[in-house]
């Protein structure tokens, strides 16, 4: 015999679903509208705009989003974030985080300036900003918060007088104030070592960007970039006292000797050198062939954070390369001097033309010498090999190299 089904009555049954889904929907409200809830946030409202892309975590993320929340809770006023492309800064920053204080942290009267070097780039933020904030799911955690008025690429509003502004570097806006400046990627790449390009956007950014602010005080600046030259805003606020600002900075591959704490009590989680940031999303391989395709000098810039002049930048990688004691392992390596070592007068001795993964005999580099003018006591001697052509070749880790006797 077949056992009886257990008929429920339709319209119980409707309650208990609309209870369940109200009971999950409180639950989300809850985890979303905490401290560490902006991760919450964005894990749940990912597919909305990346449907087809799969949300990858990483301690990278978690740590833009903890600097991101200090700001709304008041800790941080200014804030400086110095990393790799692709590490979803300008749809963390420009995108989520504002629907988050819109919505969860129950602040829709905030006004925000978003400026980047090009305008396309804040409104194409701006529309995904819009099409988030209207989305049925949304709506339906946060719909009661405010009604949007202005819908638009270029302007938002709501009816709870908050805002949300895209323009650019010199752009509209020169009357719009904001509680929250926002600077994404103000520099080009491309435009990057145009003096006057870069010089004309830092003195943009000291003159007109506080310029800006609601409250002197209170309002919040962040600016949020991949290093795109040692004078770029990023190095104007690090090299010109701008001690207001915490700066966050995550390099693609650890760097002890440049390890970040913050003022929030955040601390760089790696420990060994060259570990990656986000291996979830940039595994070895990628990083490799990231490399490769830059280069060095762009590579060190957008991906390091330690942009150099191109020459220097060159310079320096090969000393690095050079340092290694394959062939002189009972001498000092460059990491094992003080750094007030390094400073004196240098003397490039041109040693290109010398053959691959073969040592520099003592009368080649003695004529070499010569032809430089000699080295002084104290003196710095910067062995030129013409090695950066080999980068990303077969022949990259078969330099020359200094025999014994020279």
């Amino acid at each position: 015999m077949s056992k009886p089904q257990l008929k429920i009555d339709p319209e119980r049954r409707a309650r208990l679903i609309a209870l369940h889904r109200e009971l999950n929907l409180r639950m989300l409200r809850k985890e979303q509208a905490q401290e560490g809830g902006l991760l919450n946030f964005v894990r749940y409202f990912w597919d909305v705009l990346e449907p087809q892309t799969e949300f990858v975590e990483g301690a990278a993320l978690e740590a833009v989003c903890e600097h991101l929340e200090a700001v709304t809770f008041g800790e941080i006023n200014r804030l400086l974030i110095n990393v790799p492309p692709g590490f979803m800064k300008s749809l963390l920053t420009d995108v989520f985080w504002p629907a988050w204080e819109w919505g969860p942290m129950e602040m829709p009267h905030l006004r925000y300036v978003a400026f980047s070097y090009a305008a396309g780039l804040t409104e194409r933020d701006n529309g995904k900003f819009r099409d988030l904030i209207t989305s049925h799911k949304y709506q339906e955690l946060w719909g009661d918060k405010f009604k949007t008025r202005k819908i638009g690429e270029v302007k938002i509003t709501n009816d709870k007088t908050g805002s949300k502004l895209a323009t650019s570097v010199g752009g509209i806006g020169t009357g719009e104030r904001g509680d929250r400046i926002i600077l994404d990627d103000p520099h080009n790449v491309k435009e990057g070592e145009s003096e006057a390009v870069r010089g004309e956007t830092v003195r943009w950014f000291r003159e007109s960007l506080s310029n800006r602010l609601n409250s002197m005080e209170q309002s919040a600046i962040i600016v949020i970039m991949q290093r795109v030259h040692e004078a770029d805003v990023s190095g104007t606020i690090i090299e010109n006292g701008f001690a207001d600002y915490v700066h966050l900075m995550i390099p693609m591959e650890y760097d002890a000797g440049r390890h970040c704490s913050t003022s929030i009590g955040w601390s760089d989680w790696r420990s060994e050198d060259g570990e990656l940031a986000w291996p979830e999303r940039f595994p070895d391989k990628v990083v490799s062939d990231l490399k490769t395709s830059l280069g060095p000098y762009a590579y060190a810039g957008q991906y390091q954070q330690a942009p150099a002049p191109r020459g220097g930048g060159i310079g320096l990688r090969l000393v690095g390369m050079e340092a290694e004691p394959a062939h002189a392992a009972d001498r000092m390596t460059l990491d094992q001097y003080p750094p007030d070592r390094f400073i004196g007068e240098g003397v490039v001795i041109d040693l290109r033309g010398s053959p691959a993964d073969t040592p520099v005999d003592a009368a080649t580099f003695a004529a070499a010498l010569e032809a430089a003018g000699g080295v002084g006591q104290g003196d710095f001697a910067i062995l030129w090999f013409g090695w950066d052509e080999h980068y990303g070749d077969d022949l990259m880790w078969k330099n020359p190299y200094l025999a014994p006797a020279a």
